[in-house]
């Protein structure tokens, strides 16, 4: 099931999000797409155990974010191999399975995200 996708910045490309059912059981994963072709350049983007709901690209860096399941925000690089930033996760909304949006401010300099106990967060 896919969850959401949006196109990379200055290319023919996308990435989608969701749940992948393969044989044998499910991916949470992010995948990028060529979108001429439609085929796969990346399914290693992501590699933890929790599904994510968003993906927004940052309006002026190489970056993008994901909203996960697992109750925080992760950022990635908008080039090969899509990176994780494993020193930045924004997480004190609660995502609970639901479907909780994120989004950049314009100027970059801030996260806003939904969160399931009703309440908006942002971090800066």
């Amino acid at each position: 099931m896919v969850q959401d996708m949006t196109f990379l910045p200055n290319t023919k490309q996308f990435i989608s999000c969701g749940d992948e059912v393969m044989k044998g059981g499910a991916d949470k994963s992010i995948i990028a797409w060529d979108f001429a072709s439609g085929a796969i350049i990346s399914r290693q983007i992501y590699h933890e155990c929790y599904s994510c709901t968003c993906l927004r690209i940052h309006p002026h860096r190489k970056q993008f974010m994901a909203q996960t399941n697992g109750d925080y925000i992760a950022l990635f690089l908008t080039n090969p191999p899509f990176s994780m930033d494993r020193t930045k996760r924004f997480g004190d909304h609660k995502v609970s399975g639901f479907p909780i949006k994120c989004d950049f401010s314009h100027d970059g300099r801030y996260i806003t995200s939904g969160s399931s106990d009703g309440k908006a967060y942002v971090y800066g």
